[in-house]
């Protein structure tokens, strides 16, 4: 897949732009995350910010998972337009 990278910098999930896809690099957690398809290499989308600390939705391989806010702080991605 051939990608434009934004400024080539890498944030935490939790700060991706409403909207933007980004490539995951690292996630700090555990196997759970993983199980939910949180991997490197993995292309993740930010769909949607709930407010007053809710989570966050996000789409990847084409479902749609809701993450809490702790848990997007430690996944560290580089986004990307398609």
């Amino acid at each position: 897949m051939k990608s434009d990278t934004l400024k080539n910098e890498t944030i935490l999930l939790i700060d991706l732009p409403h909207g933007q896809k980004g490539i995951i690099l690292e996630q700090y957690g555990n196997q759970f995350l993983a199980s939910l398809g949180l991997r490197k290499g993995k292309i993740i989308q930010l769909v949607a910010k709930q407010i007053y600390g809710g989570p966050l939705v996000c789409s990847i391989d084409d479902r749609k998972i809701a993450i809490g806010k702790d848990i997007a702080k430690l996944i560290q991605v580089k986004p990307f337009i398609a």
